[in-house]
C-alpha cells in the first residue's frame, strides 16, 4: 500500500509540474505575441511592396508563392498564439446582448465568394434571435465551423442556421455535405494539433488548432460544442445557447447610431485592429 501511495503522489507531482510548465509556456507566448508577430507583418508588407513595384512577368509568380507562404505561416502562428492566450487566461469574454443575425451577416460576407468559387451552395437562414454572449468569440467559433465546412466540402452545400429548443434554448448549427468524420473519432478533432489522416486534408494544410481554440472559447462563454458526422455524408457542428428577449433600451440607441451614420456618410474611416478574437 505504501508503495502505491508513493507512486500516486509522485504521479500527482509530475502532473502538477507539467501543468505549470505548460502554463508558463502559454504565458510567455502570450506576452511575447507582439514581438513575435512584428517580423511577419514586416515581411508581408515588403512582399506587397515588391509585388507593386515588380515589372518582370517571370518574377510575379514567385512573389505570389512567397505571399501565400507568408499567409499560411501567419495563420498557423496566430492560431498558436490564440491558443496560448486562452490557456494563459489572458482572454476574458465581454458578455453583451447581441442579435445573432449580425454575426450571420458577417459570415455571409466572409465566405460567400469562396463558396461560390468552389461551386458550393452557402445558405444562411435568417434569424431574429438575441443572445447574451461575447460577439467576437462567438463569431470566431462559427466562422471556424463555416470555414472548415467550405474547405472540406467538394460539392453540395453548407448551411448555417438556428434550431429552437424548449426553455428558450437554441442550437446554432453548421451543416455540410463534405467528407465527414468517423463517429468514433469525431470528438478527437477538438484536441490540439489533431487532424484526421485523410489525404485531401493533408493537402489543404492547417495545424489542427481551429477547433481546439473554438472549444476553449466555448467554455469561456459557458456553452458546449458538439459534432455529428458520418464519412461520405457530411458533418454538423454546433453549440447550444440560451436566447434572450430583445433589449428595449437598444431601440433608443439605434436612433443615436443613425445620427452618427448621417454625420459620417461619405467619409473614409481607417481602422487598425490587432484583436485576433474579433
Amino acid at each position: 500500500k505504501n508503495v502505491n501511495i508513493e507512486l500516486v503522489d509522485a504521479l500527482k507531482q509530475k502532473n502538477v509540474a507539467l501543468e505549470q510548465a505548460n502554463l508558463a509556456q502559454s504565458r510567455y507566448l502570450s506576452a511575447a505575441s507582439h514581438d513575435l508577430r512584428q517580423p511577419l507583418h514586416a515581411l508581408a508588407l515588403l512582399v506587397s511592396d515588391a509585388q507593386r513595384k515588380n515589372t518582370q512577368p517571370d518574377v510575379a509568380p514567385i512573389l505570389s508563392k512567397i505571399e501565400q507562404a507568408i499567409d499560411s505561416l501567419s495563420s498557423s502562428f496566430n492560431a498558436m498564439l490564440n491558443l496560448s492566450r486562452l490557456d494563459a487566461g489572458v482572454v476574458k469574454p465581454d458578455i453583451q446582448p447581441i442579435p445573432l443575425q449580425r454575426i450571420f451577416d458577417r459570415i455571409q460576407i466572409e465566405f460567400e465568394d469562396t463558396a461560390l468559387q468552389k461551386g458550393l451552395c452557402l445558405t444562411i437562414v435568417s434569424t431574429k434571435v438575441w443572445i447574451q454572449s461575447d460577439e467576437g468569440m462567438l463569431h470566431s467559433i462559427l466562422s471556424n465551423f463555416v470555414s472548415n465546412a467550405v474547405r472540406y466540402t467538394e460539392s453540395g452545400k453548407v448551411l448555417l442556421g438556428v434550431r429552437h429548443l424548449p426553455d428558450n434554448k437554441i442550437k446554432i448549427l453548421v451543416f455540410d455535405t463534405g467528407t465527414g468524420v468517423p463517429s468514433e473519432k469525431a470528438k478527437q478533432i477538438f484536441h490540439e494539433y489533431k487532424r484526421l489522416e485523410y489525404a485531401e486534408q493533408r493537402v489543404k494544410g492547417g495545424v489542427g488548432l481551429g477547433l481546439a481554440i473554438s472549444e476553449r472559447m466555448a467554455k469561456l462563454l459557458g456553452t458546449q460544442l458538439f459534432v455529428q458526422s458520418a464519412p461520405g455524408k457530411g458533418s454538423c457542428f454546433g453549440l447550444i445557447m440560451q436566447s434572450i428577449p430583445k433589449p428595449i433600451s437598444l431601440e433608443f440607441k439605434q436612433n443615436e447610431r443613425d445620427v452618427v451614420g448621417d454625420y459620417l456618410s461619405g467619409k473614409r474611416i481607417a481602422i487598425l485592429d490587432d484583436d485576433e478574437t474579433a
